[in-house]
């Protein structure tokens, strides 16, 4: 009996002693295209990726059709608008939902003015 109780108790202390995973690191939360509309009244919300990942060639090579903006400061970024990307499925850019509450873009959101530079958006 007495080695049952130390041998549970054992078990009990090494659990609490075992370090929680990802506890200190912070959580990256996604913003939906939703949340990012109500932050971007000056343009569109775009979703953009690291260029070296886009794999947009073909018939469909919207990076030569000058559909595809940078993000402010980062040329090697490609930006693609959500009106864009539900047409021509692009989904290296985001992950489809039902509606605009369950989409998102898998890198960076961003807002882009007519005319003017792709700011990121966070929440």
């Amino acid at each position: 009996m007495k080695f049952t109780v130390a041998a549970v108790l054992g078990f009990a202390i090494t659990a609490l002693a075992v370090p929680n995973k990802g506890a200190d690191e912070p959580k990256i939360t996604q913003i939906s295209y939703h949340e990012a509309k109500g932050q971007c009244t000056t343009g569109d919300i775009y979703c953009c990726n690291n260029k070296h990942d886009e794999k947009t060639v073909g018939l469909l090579n919207v990076l030569d059709d000058g559909l595809i903006r940078n993000l402010a400061g980062q040329d090697d970024s490609s930006c693609a608008s959500t009106s864009l990307i539900k047409e021509l499925n692009l989904l290296a850019f985001a992950t489809h939902g039902k509606d605009d509450k369950d989409s998102f873009c898998k890198n960076v959101i961003a807002c882009c003015p007519t005319g003017g530079k792709c700011e990121a958006i966070s929440n």
